[in-house]
């Protein structure tokens, strides 16, 4: 049972150290879109076999449903975050132009 709970605490909370990076540095070039996808994937994968199987374990539904969610939010934000950095970058490369 601990090791359940470990689990789900230490993959959901697993985002939070890269949504901190990218909110801090105002950019996401450190973190990969791939990684990001991979997990949604995963996560809508335990989420579907959960459905599928008839499981009803409380620990996997809410690792898998939680899991998913902060790993569809992160991708949302890196993908808003990407924007911004390139927003930024035809700014910059504007300002020079004019300068």
């Amino acid at each position: 049972m601990i090791y359940g709970i470990i689990l789900t605490i230490s993959f959901t909370s697993s985002f939070i150290p890269q949504i901190v990076k990218m909110w801090k540095n105002k950019s996401c070039k450190d973190v990969s879109l791939f990684m990001l996808l991979l997990q949604v994937i995963g996560y809508f994968s335990g989420v579907m076999f959960l459905i599928v199987e008839g499981i009803e374990n409380l620990l996997l539904s809410f690792n898998y449903y939680s899991g998913l969610f902060i790993a569809i939010i992160t991708t949302v934000g890196w993908i808003l975050c990407d924007r911004y950095d390139k927003r930024k970058e035809k700014e910059i490369n504007k300002s020079k132009r004019t300068t």
